[in-house]
């Protein structure tokens, strides 16, 4: 079983074509663009959890792939490595504004990029996990509010109306309505029976 989909997008096969060997071996699967358009075309396809693209490429280069990636809510949770030839710390920080998640010098060693890919992945996991906690705590609390709910509207049921409490002459009577939600329960429907002369 593939550890996870990587799109590989570079106008250069050679690139393609070393990434794609060090990729597969390490156990990705492998999905590979020459550039931004056809990029988009395979993610119509198949969804990627990562993708590795060069900046520098003809018809739609990487920082408009990007853009187009992180603006989707659909895609943009996607983890996004930029491939430039561009050096430099200014270079490194635009390629970040752009949205970019990560960025690796060219040229670069396969086994450079093969240590980011793995713990890009180890990162995607735990957000992963991160969110699937989140949403067992979403509906765990969703569960208690609707027992809540559901409990307080059974003891509305089995409490007496005001005028069934109705005690002595001046004396005052009070009915504690419960609460639907966590916390102490609530007088309402207060009564007061005047004194007869």
């Amino acid at each position: 079983m593939a550890k996870g989909a990587v799109l590989v997008v570079d106008d250069e096969a050679p690139i393609r074509d070393i990434l794609s060997f060090y990729l597969k071996r390490a156990g990705y699967q492998v999905l590979t663009a020459a550039n931004g358009v056809e990029a988009l075309d395979e993610m119509g396809r198949s969804r990627p959890d990562l993708i590795i693209s060069d900046l520098r490429m003809p018809e739609m280069p990487g920082d408009e792939l990007c853009k187009r990636v992180k603006s989707d809510p659909a895609t943009r949770d996607i983890y996004f490595i930029i491939l430039s030839a561009l050096d430099g710390t200014a270079s490194r920080i635009g390629g970040l504004a752009l949205g970019a998640d990560d960025m690796i010098p060219k040229p670069f060693h396969a086994q450079e990029v093969l240590a980011k890919v793995d713990s890009t992945f180890r990162l995607i996991e735990m957000q992963k996990e991160i969110k699937r906690q989140n949403k067992e705590l979403t509906t765990f609390q969703q569960k208690v509010q609707e027992e809540m709910e559901l409990a307080a509207a059974l003891q509305m049921g089995l409490l007496p109306s005001c005028q069934a409490r109705r005690r002595a002459p001046g004396t005052r009577t009070g009915i504690f309505r419960p609460r639907a939600s966590a916390g102490t329960s609530t007088p309402s429907c207060p009564c007061r029976t005047a004194a007869r002369p």
